[in-house]
């Protein structure tokens, strides 16, 4: 994943990158310091999806090993130049978010669009799921 051309591939007025990680440690470190700014990603934020139960319970404990009730996102611009943004529906994601839902079939992820909150025609949007180094 580290040779692939995200940056390259990614329209010249910006893309959102969106990386679903599982929660080893190893893996996230591997994001984070080596993978995103392989890529160009700037500023990186995360989200933590939080799975619930139909009656907003949690899906499990929270300090299941094998099973956590909860992912990882972490997000990043590519090519966007936030001082020339500041007028337009490009939208800065800040700080950690709580995303809270009832997973669909095989942990399905909840849609992005509406957790954004902005306008995404104008950005290329790249997700990948990342579930192990090999």
């Amino acid at each position: 994943m580290l040779y692939l051309p995200v940056q390259e591939l990614a329209h010249p007025a910006g893309a959102l990158v969106v990386l679903w990680i599982t929660n080893r440690e190893k893996l996230r470190r591997f994001v984070e310091e080596e993978l995103l700014p392989s890529w160009g990603v700037k500023d990186p934020t995360e989200f933590y999806w939080l799975k619930v139960k139909s009656d907003g319970s949690l899906i499990g404990d929270l300090d299941l090993f094998h099973h956590r009730p909860y992912e990882c996102l972490l997000l990043g611009y590519i090519n966007v130049n936030r001082e020339a943004e500041s007028g337009s529906k490009f939208k800065v994601l800040q700080g950690s978010q709580v995303i809270m839902s009832v997973p669909g079939a095989h942990s399905r992820k909840p849609p992005l669009q509406s957790i954004l909150a902005c306008d995404l025609s104008h950005y290329v949007l790249f997700i990948f799921l990342v579930n192990h180094l090999q």
